[in-house]
């Protein structure tokens, strides 16, 4: 699917078991910089 505007970005994964009894799994994505819309 090719579209012009800017999509999110997203991760999804499963795991039968998170290590050391975790609940919930965070990811974060960071851009350092000025940002510029392309």
């Amino acid at each position: 699917m090719t579209s012009t505007k800017h999509q999110p970005a997203r991760a999804a994964y499963q795991a039968a078991k998170l290590p050391k009894a975790a609940k919930v799994e965070i990811e974060a994505i960071a851009i350092v910089g000025e940002v510029q819309d392309m």
